[in-house]
């Protein structure tokens, strides 16, 4: 779906997530909030996502879609978990899983909001990634413990 050659490339990419926030307003209809610092809408737009989306396939057969909730959810890992978005574009770690592709940066390891939303379709899990959020916030305050 991405295809970042340079870090100039992901920094236009990312300059424009708010423009496809918005397009997302669009995509799952007016009765939707769309919230990055609202866990109830993304709640909202999670449920919508796995009564909309039975397989994979369909997600990643829609580019546009996929892109804007990877934003979405991206944005809520970020706002939650006090991150940033980063990228790997090091050809010598182009085997990596996240190579060219938005992850958020926090404790390791990264996430990649992509995969998370493949991950909550298969799984049929509206609650992944509040869940995903929950587990690591637990672990990160057992370490500071």
């Amino acid at each position: 779906m991405y295809d970042f050659l340079t870090q100039s490339d992901f920094d236009d990419w990312l300059w424009q997530i708010p423009l496809k926030l918005d397009s997302l307003k669009d995509s799952v209809g007016e009765n939707l909030n769309i919230d990055v610092t609202d866990e109830a809408s993304v709640r909202n737009v999670s449920d919508w996502v796995v009564n909309k989306f039975s397989d994979v396939d369909e997600i990643k057969n829609n580019s546009k879609l996929w892109d804007e909730l990877s934003c979405f959810f991206g944005e809520y890992y970020r706002e939650r978990l006090s991150a940033e978005w980063g990228i790997e574009l090091d050809v010598d770690n182009k085997d990596s899983v996240f190579f060219k592709k938005p992850i958020i940066k926090c404790s390791p390891p990264p996430i990649c909001p992509m995969s998370a939303v493949t991950t909550m379709i298969a799984r049929n899990n509206a609650l992944f990634i509040i869940e995903s959020i929950e587990k690591r916030l637990k672990k990160e305050s057992k370490k500071a413990s």
